[in-house]
């Protein structure tokens, strides 16, 4: 798949660029976008419809996490999955609605938005199973521990700098699968050698040594990657259990 194509929302490959990168805050321009290219009666189509109409969320979070949920889906799902400095909560409401191997969504984030409830609000009217699978808890990710269960999947999207690396931890730890697509912040680790960071830059040495990380917790690495049109910050860091 390439990095500049929408692998779930593949309908967008055929919309005009603007359509794929808009990052503003009218729901006017991302309207017209869905009338035309997400009409369908699925589940998906109609979630969307109403988190664009009723202002739930803005496009770019839309699409963000519709696009990590498919470049990470087959390696994370497990009948536990934790999304952590969660936000919004989409990516996990998106496990708990379409995935049927995942029984148990938590949710947590230090600060809850009100988006959440609106967000899980529609995607209950149209899936009302997912009720009995979501948790939402308001924790920093270090006070997660004691509510994530052994072999839990830890996902995560743009948790800012150190967040990145305690939720790879809360994975290693928990013996479950990882899935995080790191933001702008980069910060080193004293443990990596000063030569990463020298030659390949601080975000990719960073993410170089998160890799090693994951490599020598016993996990299987892959670097997969969301439209660079959605975000900069578009590379996926999953390490699955074999």
């Amino acid at each position: 798949m390439s990095k500049s194509t929408f692998g779930f929302l593949r309908s967008l490959n055929q919309a005009p660029a603007l359509a794929q990168s808009y990052s503003g805050d009218s729901h006017v321009f991302p309207s017209k976008i869905v009338a035309k290219y997400l009409t369908s009666n699925r589940l998906t189509d109609r979630l969307i419809r109403d988190l664009v109409e009723s202002h739930i969320l803005q496009w770019k979070e839309i699409l963000e996490s519709f696009e990590f949920f498919e470049q990470t889906r087959k390696y994370i799902r497990r009948p536990r999955i934790a999304e952590v400095c969660c936000g919004h909560g989409l990516i996990g409401v998106l496990y708990a609605m379409l995935e049927e191997e995942v029984d148990e969504v938590l949710l947590t984030d230090v600060q809850i938005p009100p988006s959440q409830a609106r967000v899980i609000s529609a995607a209950s009217a149209l899936a009302p199973w997912i009720d009995r699978k979501l948790t939402v808890a308001d924790k920093e990710i270090t006070e997660t521990h004691a509510l994530v269960n052994p072999d839990t999947s830890i996902v995560s999207s743009h948790g800012c700098g150190a967040l990145t690396d305690q939720a790879i931890d809360l994975g290693i730890s928990t013996r479950g699968s990882v899935a995080v697509m790191p933001c702008c912040c980069h910060p080193r680790s004293p443990d990596a050698p000063e030569v990463l960071y020298r030659e390949l830059g601080i975000k990719d040495g960073v993410d170089v040594y998160r890799t090693y990380k994951l490599h020598a917790a016993g996990r299987r690495v892959l670097w997969r990657y969301i439209p660079e049109a959605i975000t900069p910050m578009n590379r996926i860091l999953i390490g699955a259990v074999a």
